[in-house]
């Protein structure tokens, strides 16, 4: 009689020596997972906060430059599109009339600062803060020679243009502030 066991399976001991050495493996990768997915939360909040400057002075400078000696409303109604008038501009290119506001509205019940742009009958609305705290922002204007005007539609003295908002950092009020100059005429 022959009693030979077959050697197929594994010993008590190579299963315990397994399962030890899945769970020095499983913890630091779970512990770098956690840490990934938390980094990548804060780098995309950390992103959203410093775009908003840099759209915002993208397309601000452009329309001031771009706007009417007639073209500056500030407060008022919206010039195009929706929201609570910060300040609009206003122009025209080739008979074809443009329009760009700026506006805040209400994101998910946090205030934000989006840009509305009207060509041809189509509104383009931008949000260029994502997050505002809940102090307006604020527009002045002055003169070529820096004396602060009214920003009021139908001037023609009207040369800078700011816009001063609020984004929360998590730590105190951050401003950033947005000038433009429109172009003489």
């Amino acid at each position: 009689m022959n009693d030979r066991r077959s050697e197929a399976g594994v010993t008590l001991i190579e299963l315990m020596l397994a399962v030890m050495l899945l769970g020095i493996i499983i913890v630091p990768l779970t512990g770098g997972m956690i840490t990934g997915l938390i980094t990548t939360g804060e780098a995309r909040a950390r992103l959203s906060e410093s775009r908003s400057p840099l759209f915002s002075s993208a397309y601000f400078a452009d329309d001031a430059q771009s706007s009417d000696v007639n073209g500056i409303s500030v407060g008022a109604n919206p010039a195009c599109g929706s929201g609570t008038n910060v300040v609009s501009f206003t122009w025209t290119e080739d008979t074809t009339p443009y329009s760009a506001s700026y506006v805040t509205i209400s994101k998910n019940g946090t205030p934000a600062l989006q840009r509305n742009f009207c060509s041809g009958g189509n509104v383009d609305s931008t949000t260029i803060a994502p997050v505002l705290t809940s102090t307006a922002p604020t527009v002045s204007c002055a003169d070529a020679a820096g004396t602060a005007v009214a920003c009021t539609l139908g001037t023609s003295t009207v040369r800078r243009i700011e816009l001063d908002a609020k984004t929360p950092n998590g730590e105190n009020d951050k401003f950033f502030k947005l000038i433009a100059t429109r172009r003489a005429t």
